[in-house]
């Protein structure tokens, strides 16, 4: 039952299918974006044989990428400012959903089968673990420093309830499960972030919102939104700036000022298709990818799509504003988990070759 069911709750209806309030960014509909150049689609299906499901950058510039297995072994890329490379994951065979790292040694890799991989960058050695229950597929981490990161999942056969695990440098152990919806319906963890120790949040399927305070863990109630609506994502400026994005067929969106959460969702007349990334500054602006190749940003109170002509119409599944305010956005076919896409702004960029 390959991707079967994260399918069902990401996508939906596919086409109906890791401190500021508000953004500084100078974003409209008739804007091209802060970088001010078009979008360049630096990989799709010729270059990339697999989906490619997160990204993370370094200060420096480093950017790798993580996605699913295309037969050879996951996709891992990185990209040092000057030439690709496609790192050899072989003996690490299963899809990969989710890269972390405090841009030191080791980046946290995670994924189906509740296992977590990390990768040296300083001897290129992939060392695996399971860190959960096998039946967890780990679509989210985001951690404080290496000796503290954060996994979250869900279950694929919906037998269990949603979980959340830490490691503290030594080991990995199950610190929560999702509590159920409304309706007694199992929920799903599907993304974490946080500003520290003391304030993280987690969001997932029937409107999870759940809340550490560096005590204990929490759920939130979400804003006016239908317990069915997924929320895929949640990334945040600062400890009053928090977006948490998802949707089925039109976006869904919330945002958090510190104190409570309100609904920000575009209307429906906006046509705005489902979000499922979202990455939030202080300076360079908010910005969220999802349905179609479509990218908007948050200006002000509302969110309003880019301005530049699109170079993919696959979905996208995470994105990323690097230090010089380029945007990143990653995904491909999400139903099959093939034929990758990548597109930046950043015109220096070279197309992804190995």
């Amino acid at each position: 039952m390959r991707q079967a069911w994260i399918v069902a709750l990401l996508l939906a209806c596919s086409g109906d299918k890791d401190v500021s309030v508000t953004s500084t960014a100078d974003t409209s509909p008739d804007d091209t974006g802060p970088a001010g150049d078009g979008w360049s689609l630096l990989g799709d299906g010729s270059a990339l044989s697999a989906a490619v499901l997160s990204i993370w950058a370094t200060s420096s510039g480093d950017v790798w990428m993580v996605g699913a297995d295309d037969g050879t072994g996951p996709l891992l890329l990185s990209y040092d400012g000057t030439a690709w490379a496609r790192i050899d994951t072989s003996s690490v065979p299963g899809d990969l959903w989710w890269i972390w790292s405090d841009g030191g040694e080791t980046i946290f890799l995670s994924g189906e089968g509740g296992r977590v991989v990390t990768y040296s960058r300083t001897d290129g050695s992939l060392t695996e673990v399971t860190a959960a229950n096998a039946a967890y597929k780990l679509f989210g981490l985001w951690g404080t420093s290496p000796t503290s990161v954060y996994g979250v999942g869900g279950d694929v056969n919906a037998n269990l309830d949603g979980v959340i695990i830490h490691y503290d440098g030594t080991s990995w152990t199950e610190v929560a499960t999702a509590p159920p919806g409304d309706t007694g319906s199992q929920r799903q963890a599907f993304k974490i972030w946080g500003s520290g120790e003391d304030n993280i949040w987690v969001v997932g399927t029937g409107a999870l919102i759940m809340h550490h305070d560096g005590t204990g863990w929490t759920t939130d109630e979400a804003p006016p939104l239908y317990g069915s609506v997924p929320l895929t994502t949640v990334h945040g400026a600062g400890p009053g700036d928090v977006y948490a994005v998802g949707g089925l067929g039109n976006a869904a969106t919330i945002h958090y000022d510190g104190t409570a959460w309100s609904d920000t969702s575009p209307p429906p007349l906006a046509v705005a298709p489902f979000f499922n990334g979202v990455y939030a500054t202080t300076d360079r602006g908010v910005v969220s990818c999802g349905g179609s190749g479509s990218i908007w940003w948050h200006r002000d109170t509302e969110w309003v799509p880019d301005g530049r002509a699109q170079v993919t119409t696959r979905d996208l599944h995470a994105c990323w504003i690097d230090e010089t305010g380029a945007v990143w956005a990653v995904g491909g076919d999400l139903t099959t988990l093939d034929e990758g896409a990548v597109i930046t702004d950043n015109p220096s960029v070279p197309p992804i070759s190995f």
